[in-house]
């Protein structure tokens, strides 16, 4: 199979790109050229940035791909003039959306037909981001229905895994286990929070290419399962042969903290249904928070470290400030 990874460089799209080569597939990635990754041997390589888009129209002239995957696509911008451009020349597009475009609801499972967020004045930071993406998804089933453009939707929640290069996801946990530190938790640990793990997120990808059935259509991409913010602690201390020492937070603690201090939702328990997916296409996730977890924790070990962490507090995706931490611990504890 002919594939076109946008992006491919890094985490999601960096252990499809794997995973699509070890299938033998033929694939290209189309990026900046920017970010150095041990990629398979044999892959072509397109440079563009996505965010111009005559760039973007004179690196895929002419070419035809049986599927598409974007991992990138953050803005409508980024997505006009990869329709225009592959528009009848491809069979399949796979756009990596993520469940934060659902809007606020107190019915769980979230699922498919639920409502999407809409826009406010304001938004910044993670808001727009999910915003942003609500309006991706909106433009993409809007080429699909005029223009009968092949794409389906993926909604993904927190993914883990291998490859995660945002240091303040699981890998501060990793980091203050093997630290000895005590770790802040918003209320009482009972928030029930679901994730994605990487692998299954990108078998779900090679999956669903070619079903057209599911063109037009959004899936939720996600664990079998939840977790509780206690269990998912208490998961890791057991990976990494580590105690995990918790301080509890009062909601009205949390609410006046100058800023966050756990990376999930702390206030607000979410699960997301992912029954259509494996009634139209199959998809399953093969793996436990256990399992996936110790896999994270080996590459963590080889590849990152506690010598290797880099927290940037301020920095979307990297947020974790140790000192504020030991402030709080002060307090608290």
């Amino acid at each position: 199979m002919k594939v076109l990874v946008i992006g491919g460089t890094r985490f999601v799209g960096l252990r499809l790109v794997r995973a699509l080569a070890r299938e033998g597939h033929d694939v290209t990635l189309l990026n900046r050229g920017r970010t150095q990754a041990q990629l398979p041997a044999g892959l072509k390589r397109l440079t563009a940035d996505r965010r111009n888009a005559q760039q973007v129209k004179e690196a895929l002239k002419g070419q035809e791909f049986e599927a598409a995957f974007d991992i990138t696509g953050y803005q409508v911008v980024n997505l006009e003039p990869m329709v225009e451009v592959l528009g009848g020349r491809i069979g399949h597009y796979v756009f990596q959306s993520t469940c934060g475009v659902y809007a606020d609801t107190e019915l769980l499972p979230v699922l498919e037909d639920s409502p999407l967020r809409q826009r406010v004045p304001g938004l910044s930071g993670l808001a727009a981001y999910e915003f942003e993406k609500a309006e991706c998804e909106t433009y993409l089933m809007k080429a699909y229905r005029e223009k009968g453009f092949p794409a389906t939707i993926f909604r993904c929640p927190v993914i883990y895994g291998p490859e995660n290069w945002m240091d303040d996801r699981e890998g501060s946990f990793f980091y203050r286990l093997l630290q000895g530190r005590k770790v802040l938790v918003p209320g009482g640990g009972l928030t029930v929070l679901q994730m994605a793990y990487v692998d299954d997120v990108a078998r779900a990808h090679i999956s669903v290419v070619g079903k057209k059935s599911t063109f037009g259509q959004a899936y939720n991409i996600a664990s079998a399962q939840a977790i509780t913010i206690n269990g998912y602690l208490d998961t890791i201390a057991q990976v990494i042969g580590k105690e995990v020492h918790k301080v509890y937070l009062e909601p009205r603690e949390v609410r006046g903290l100058k800023r966050a201090v756990f990376p999930f939702s702390g206030d607000r328990s979410l699960f997301y249904g992912i029954q259509k997916a494996k009634d139209d296409f199959g998809f399953w996730p093969h793996f436990d928070y256990r399992e996936g977890l110790e896999q994270t924790f080996q590459w963590w070990t080889k590849e990152r470290g506690p010598e290797k962490v880099v927290f940037s507090p301020g920095r979307l995706g990297n947020d974790v400030d140790l000192a504020y931490e030991d402030e709080l611990l002060k307090r608290f504890a």
